[in-house]
């Protein structure tokens, strides 16, 4: 009667422990690679929620903006042209007269620096727009990054402790064959043929 060796099954048992051991390490080494990704992950993230913060200011300063250049847009069309000439013709003296025409180069600055604070504006909502796209591209790439990280990780410890549960009973399945030959007096020799 052939009993078969729990040795074999137990030095493989071994070298499957001593490979999970193996593998627990580099399993470590991407949980540590894990971490530092959601730690990057949640640096992006603050940078998404602070630019969008900007971009919020920035649409807040620019409906200010729109509705000054249409008040003054409004009271130029209001005025006309007939209103600035009768302006500075009702004028009851030239010193009068002068402070006007500088009074109208102030609105005049004014319209002009309302006009370049919307283009400024516009362009540093399109910028702080492009900057949000690039920080959701990158979360975007960080969590299936993550996720790959996880399920790779997963995989392999599963299937190491898979392994390891098989040979652990089926060295458990020896051992019991094993005390069964030894009740009935056969001996087992590792790799070798009964004797009784």
């Amino acid at each position: 009667m052939a009993v078969p060796s729990g040795a074999d099954t137990a030095s493989t048992l071994k070298g499957t422990k001593a490979r999970l051991a193996q593998l627990d390490g580099q399993l470590n080494d991407l949980a540590a690679r894990y971490s530092a990704a959601e730690t990057a992950l949640a640096k992006i993230e603050a940078k998404m929620a602070d630019t969008e913060r900007r971009i919020a200011r920035v649409r807040n300063g620019m409906r200010d903006l729109q509705r000054a250049l249409s008040a003054r847009a409004r009271d130029a069309y209001v005025s006309g042209e007939a209103g600035t000439v009768e302006l500075l013709l009702s004028s009851d003296s030239f010193s009068e007269f002068s402070d006007r025409v500088v009074y109208l180069g102030q609105i005049a600055q004014e319209d002009s620096d309302l006009i370049t604070k919307s283009a400024v504006s516009r362009e540093r909502l399109r910028r702080y727009q492009e900057d949000l796209d690039h920080l959701r591209l990158a979360q975007h790439q960080k969590v299936a990054s993550l996720a790959s990280q996880r399920a790779a990780i997963a995989a392999q410890f599963q299937h190491v402790q898979s392994e390891v549960a098989a040979l652990q009973s089926k060295l458990a399945a020896e051992q019991r064959a094993a005390q069964v030959a030894a009740s009935i007096g056969v001996r087992i020799v590792s790799g070798g043929a009964l004797q009784a």
